[in-house]
């Protein structure tokens, strides 16, 4: 297992976060998408404000460094919707 950051930034509530998780050592040798879903299901977890559904426009991964940067909505209820930016690498 190894340790990695997702920092959250997001619209209108002038909200942002980074939150800490464990994932399998070779996480960030996946897809972006899929390492934007892990981290989304650890948030869902950590930030104890239930499940929280996304549109993702963009996801891309660095090929130096690693780090995955992510574009979206967050969907919090019914059509309450607030862009998103993401960026998700190992601590």
């Amino acid at each position: 297992m190894a340790s990695y950051s997702f920092t959250v930034m997001h619209g209108r509530r002038d909200a942002h976060g980074t939150y800490s998780f464990e994932a399998a050592d070779d996480l960030m040798t996946q897809s972006p998408v899929r390492i934007m879903k892990m981290a989304m299901q650890h948030m869902d977890e950590q930030a104890h404000i239930g499940h929280i559904d996304y549109h993702l426009f963009s996801c891309l991964k660095d090929k130096e460094t690693g780090i995955v940067t992510a574009l979206g909505d967050f969907v919090f209820h019914g059509d309450d919707t607030q862009p998103f930016t993401a960026l998700i690498n190992r601590a």
